[in-house]
């Protein structure tokens, strides 16, 4: 597909500006898991464990409940699932947001400009889209 092949492309060319990419992201899976609390013994090997990233706006179409979301995905931590929040916008530079996605299995998220970066997932990642709901009366002025 287009998107596979854009995708596919995009990592290949950052990989032969960087031929550290891979270990970069994986060092930036093995953060998120530190960050998160599990234990350096426990981590093993980063790419058994499955990131989810929750992307976490400011303004507009902000996701109300995210942090019990997040609460509730730490009953998946001894399968090895790690749900975090991901704001670009705290990203210091392209690298860390290219390292943010990259180091994603899935990306969740409220519709929004920030699912452009789900072309830097892994070629197994996929991305799950939530619109909000919006009453009839209000669809002229969304």
């Amino acid at each position: 597909s287009t998107l596979m092949k854009l995708r596919q492309d995009l990592l290949t060319h950052y990989a032969t500006k960087d031929p550290m990419l891979r270990h970069k992201i994986s060092q930036h899976r093995r953060q998120i898991l530190l960050q998160g609390g599990v234990r350096e013994e426990k981590i093993g090997n980063v790419d058994e464990w499955k990131m989810i990233g929750l992307t976490d706006r400011k303004y507009r179409r902000i996701w109300l409940n995210i942090d019990d979301d997040i609460k509730t995905c730490e009953e998946f931590l001894p399968h090895k699932v790690m749900c975090i929040k991901l704001n670009v916008e705290e990203a210091e530079s392209s690298e860390e947001q290219l390292l943010m996605h990259a180091s994603l299995d899935v990306l969740i998220g409220i519709h929004g400009s920030q699912f452009t970066n789900g072309v830097f997932l892994p070629r197994h990642g996929f991305i799950l889209e939530l619109l909000p709901w919006i009453p009839n009366y209000s669809v002229d002025k969304w």
